[in-house]
């Protein structure tokens, strides 16, 4: 039951991932630019992620509760990995999203002007901000999860 859940979670995540990528259009002068280059980034990787096979160390347990066991285990640690890496892609993809609709609002088509500088570089450490509050919250549940309090 909990594998499921865990890859439906997974599965739910990628399509969220699919979705933005249809979604928005990345105009090639801006492709160098923050929030593009950080979207650009997600989706390869989370293209990478789809393609890695998961590779069984005890394909067949033959019968034996013990072995079952420990290939469940390594089911579940496997998919809940993933999942956990297609969580910090969505989450770093739609701070990307967020730059990129903050800055099309600001600008309204046109060209980045002087007085748009300002309010760019706002934009900007708003998206450093959350990829950054997104790594910590990371580093900060893998030392729950190593003391045993982050149970999910």
């Amino acid at each position: 039951m909990r594998i499921a859940e865990i890859m439906q979670d997974y599965r739910v995540i990628h399509t969220n991932l699919v979705a933005l990528q249809s979604q928005i259009q990345i105009p090639r002068k801006y492709a160098n630019m923050d929030g593009y280059l950080i979207l650009r980034q997600c989706l390869a990787e989370a293209s990478i992620l789809l393609s890695q096979p998961y590779e069984a160390t005890h394909s067949h347990p033959q019968g034996d509760p013990e072995r079952e066991k420990t290939q469940l285990r390594q089911v579940l640690m496997d998919a809940a990995l993933r999942r956990h890496r297609a969580q910090k892609l969505y989450a770093r993809a739609a701070a990307a999203r967020r730059w990129i609709v903050s800055r099309e609002t600001l600008l309204k088509g046109q060209d980045p002007q002087a007085e748009h500088a300002q309010a760019l570089a706002q934009i900007s450490h708003t998206l450093r901000n959350m990829i950054l509050d997104h790594a910590q919250g990371a580093a900060f549940m893998l030392l729950d999860e190593g003391s045993g309090e982050f149970q999910k």
